[in-house]
């Protein structure tokens, strides 16, 4: 716990901080205050899985920004191939 006091007359405020908390109060009155960075309770542990029966919004290849993912864009993302085939009779 960390605590400031701030001192001006008549008024004296006290600022603490507990549980990723912060406290002022002023004699007989208090405000808490969550920190942003504050996390809640830890959910359910889930299956940190994917598989087949994963299911997705998500269509085609995955990129990622290093903080969300999305769908790469052919062309653009990466590179795609043409694959033409020519039927052609050699005559030797």
């Amino acid at each position: 716990m960390s605590q400031i006091i701030i001192q001006e007359n008549p008024t004296t405020l006290i600022l603490s901080e507990v549980n990723n908390q912060l406290i002022i109060q002023e004699q007989n009155t208090s405000i808490v205050l969550q920190s942003v960075g504050a996390q809640g309770p830890q959910g359910p542990a889930g299956p940190n899985v994917i598989d087949n029966t994963t299911t997705t919004t998500f269509t085609g290849i995955l990129k990622g920004n290093g903080a969300t993912i999305t769908t790469a864009t052919p062309d653009v993302d990466y590179a795609t191939v043409t694959l033409t085939i020519v039927n052609a009779l050699i005559f030797g």
